[in-house]
């Protein structure tokens, strides 16, 4: 094989590359693109066995045809290195070597055969239909926003696409939900369309939003019950589907929200972003107190202090308070095309769309869209009013046991046999704060979703502000009221907060990173955990017992 490439072009297939591979598999082979040079084409291709990518760079100076495998990743910061305009001279010199030369530099790469490649069936043809490129990502981007991240439920770990047909139009639909917030959008299609309703992955949804963007032309759509296929003009994307069922979204959609705000969207956007500013975590709730002709917008934050902004709006109701996480307030209104936002308030969740005088995000594919958001009422209970009806429904349903129920009240128990991760979050991609031991006492704050929220008496080792804790001797004395503990060196969306130290506590210091300091935690703290390796007690006489000295245990 033996090629002559433009280094701009190229760089530019690899960046889409980047977004596949895997570049800690098992299976070698996975890390590297294929490259396949025939006649006057030259075709690029990487998996990770759930997603196939194959991009194509046509009229390329092609002396002798040939194929290989390289480090995808070795190869993109070759190139990206290079210069701009250079000119890029692959040369296959053996089984398992690839020279490359531009200007004055030269490389030698280690190659793996393509005959190792892993091909896999392409076939997605039963179903297909063609829609323009920017419409598809306004409705992928206005959807993958609240994409959830847990992976105990794996069937909301995407966007549900299906056809609908109402009033005689046809819509493919794209729904997301974390549980906290929904997305709907639509694009009304000009025929209709057989199309196999599926959930497409999150890996697949970013990889495709970075192919659309800045394309202006017509994708086929291709699909089957397993996979679905992109066919661009330069390139394909093939993704296999989530084998799962999505939640009936529409029973969580409030039909009769007669309460009705109406407010400039950049205004708003504008205030709530300046009032969280008071706040560290960018997720604080921001208070909504709402009257006829103005919504006063609050945060308040023990550790750092409060701030309120108040901006002109239309209320047609009587006054209320309510409160919202401020990032998916800020999110959802950031997707709406137009000057005016209107929120169809209820007790429990509000839908999120554009003024009358502004279509919601109309397009010439006349799409729109819809944002359900849930309070925080119970999440912040110091923040807000508490409405009336504080026992909202989950705004995704479980598809396996709709009739599973969260517990709120506490129950006692113990590690079983093989010990228990403990995490910062009802996922296992979040934040590990390490294991606990078989025979832990803990106690079981709530359970959802095969997780349970628990406290424990054996220490876990977590993260405070250093300048908020004395040291001495290796004990810390908090020095402030209401320090936050964390599961991370840091204050950023990653970093959980698990717990509070109060004025005077003690706590052992085990190291220091920058300002802060890494501490055993107190009994107080919150972590998750699989619920399937707890064993459950009525023996209150041994639970206190054991915890007791466990308590005593972890402070020696």
């Amino acid at each position: 094989m033996e090629v002559i490439l433009d280094r701009d072009k190229l760089l530019n297939t690899l960046s889409h590359i980047q977004g596949i591979i895997e570049k800690r598999s098992t299976l070698p082979i996975l890390s590297n693109v294929l490259i396949e040079a025939q006649d006057k084409s030259i075709k690029f291709t990487s998996t990770d066995l759930d997603l196939i990518f194959v991009e194509e760079i046509r009229d390329s100076n092609i002396t002798k045809n040939g194929s290989t495998t390289i480090s995808a990743s070795i190869f993109y910061e070759i190139i990206r290195k290079c210069s701009s305009g250079s000119k890029i001279n692959l040369s296959l010199v053996s089984e398992n070597k690839l020279e490359l030369k531009s200007e004055n530099s030269k490389f030698n790469l280690l190659c793996l055969p393509s005959s190792d490649f892993p091909f896999a069936q392409e076939e997605a043809e039963v179903n297909s239909f063609s829609i323009n490129s920017k419409s598809l990502l306004k409705l992928i981007n206005k959807s993958k926003i609240a994409i959830s991240n847990d992976e105990t439920r794996h069937y909301l770990s995407g966007i549900y696409l299906h056809k609908v047909k109402t009033n005689n139009q046809i819509y493919l639909i794209a729904v997301a939900t974390d549980s906290h917030r929904m997305s709907v959008s639509k694009i009304k299609l000009d025929k209709d369309i057989n199309f196999e309703p599926i959930i497409l992955p999150k890996k697949a949804i970013f990889q495709l939003s970075s192919l659309l963007a800045g394309r202006d032309e017509e994708i086929k759509i291709s699909n089957n019950k397993t996979k679905i296929k992109f066919n661009f003009q330069d390139c394909v994307l093939i993704s296999k589907v989530i084998d799962g069922k999505f939640p009936d979204y529409t029973q969580v959609i409030p039909k009769k929200n007669n309460k009705m705000l109406e407010i400039s969207v950049n205004d708003f956007v504008t205030c709530v972003d300046r009032v969280v500013a008071v706040s560290s975590d960018r997720k604080e709730g921001v208070k909504f107190d709402l009257s006829k002709t103005s919504l006063k917008l609050s945060v308040n934050n023990p550790n750092s202090g409060d701030g309120t902004e108040v901006v002109k709006s239309n209320f047609n109701s009587e006054d209320m308070s309510i409160s919202f996480n401020s990032s998916y307030l800020i999110e959802a209104a950031n997707q709406i095309e137009g000057e005016k936002i209107v929120y169809d308030m209820g007790r429990d969740r509000m839908i999120v769309r554009g003024g009358d005088e502004a279509p919601t995000r109309t397009t010439r594919a006349g799409e729109d869209a819809t944002t359900v958001l849930k309070t925080k009422d119970n999440e912040r209970p110091k923040m807000v009013l508490q409405p009336e009806s504080s026992q909202s429904q989950n705004i995704a349903p479980r598809t396996d046991s709709p009739d599973v129920a969260t517990r709120n009240d506490t129950q006692i128990g113990f590690i079983g046999n093989n010990g228990a991760p403990v995490f910062s979050k009802r996922s296992v991609t979040s934040t590990s704060l390490g294991t606990l031991p078989k025979g832990t006492a803990i106690r079981v704050l709530r359970s959802t979703d095969g997780w349970a929220e628990i406290s424990s008496s054996r220490a876990v080792q977590v993260w405070v502000y250093g300048k908020f804790v004395s040291t001495s001797s290796g004990v810390g004395t908090a020095t402030g009221s209401n320090v936050r503990i964390r599961s991370t060196p840091s204050t950023g969306e990653d970093s959980v907060i698990l717990g509070e130290l109060n004025t005077g506590q003690q706590v052992r210091v085990l190291a220091t990173k920058g300002s802060w300091k890494k501490i055993e935690a107190p009994e107080s703290i919150k972590v998750w955990t699989p619920s399937s390796r707890l064993e459950f007690s009525d023996d209150m006489e041994r639970w206190s017992k054991d915890w007791r000295a466990q308590t005593q245990s972890s402070s020696h």
